[in-house]
């Protein structure tokens, strides 16, 4: 039998693998960032990200990732994280609109291309050399 071992992502520290991919000091932390966070919040519930982490004395990417993650729930309206793509602030998904739509319309024309052999037969593109 043999232990797995792994290098923690935030410390670079030597652990044995678990469930959240992190050593147990940082797993630590990051419990006790959340408990602050939502001790804040339900003292304060109107409160935007930012004020948050700097209140709770907390990094504003845990903060992020919290809300990603769904940890921190979605009943408080003015917490936000950046889109991916052009940091905009967004409540949910990766994406904020504005990024999203070009890459929306990209797939429409994709799905207009394909056309449907028989059923069950799968598909074929539609106008291959253009």
């Amino acid at each position: 039998m043999s232990v797995q071992v792994d290098h923690c992502p935030n410390c670079g520290s030597v652990y044995r693998k678990n469930f959240r991919n992190i050593c147990s000091d940082c797993s630590a932390a990051q419990d006790s960032y959340l408990s602050r966070c939502l001790d804040y919040l339900w003292k304060y519930p109107d409160s935007a990200t930012e004020e948050v982490s700097r209140m709770a004395k907390v990094p504003l990417a845990s903060v992020h990732s919290f809300i990603k993650e769904g940890r921190i729930s979605w009943f408080y309206r003015k917490l936000t994280y950046p889109c991916e793509c052009c940091g905009a602030p967004v409540r949910e998904r990766r994406l904020c609109g504005s990024c999203s739509a070009p890459l929306q319309e990209i797939a429409r024309q994709l799905q207009a291309r394909v056309i449907p052999l028989q059923p069950g037969s799968g598909y074929m593109m539609n106008n291959r050399r253009k």
